[in-house]
């Protein structure tokens, strides 16, 4: 995990990304940003990192993302554990 902070003079945006541990079929898991953001958490974004049948919703506030693991669909009996990579941007 890790992020990259420009200088105020380049706008002070922030760019951090990370991956998960694998996150149970139909549940939700909470991870902290390496550093928090100061005004906005923008763009969260998440994708699997291996093979699966799922697909992620994600939220995010100044210091945490939300990732669930979701099925393709309801019910889905079959849905896997998933590891994830998530992205953030915001200043």
């Amino acid at each position: 995990n890790g992020a990259i902070i420009f200088p105020t003079w380049l706008g002070g945006w922030i760019i951090q990304w990370g991956s998960t541990p694998e996150i149970p079929n139909a549940t939700t898991a909470t991870f902290n940003y390496t550093v928090p953001f100061p005004t906005a958490a923008i763009c969260p974004g998440a994708f699997r990192r291996g093979q699966g049948n799922n697909s992620a919703t994600v939220s995010t506030t100044l210091s945490q993302i939300s990732i669930g693991n979701r099925p393709h669909y309801t019910p889905d009996t079959s849905g896997t554990a998933n590891p994830y990579y998530f992205f953030c941007f915001g200043y």
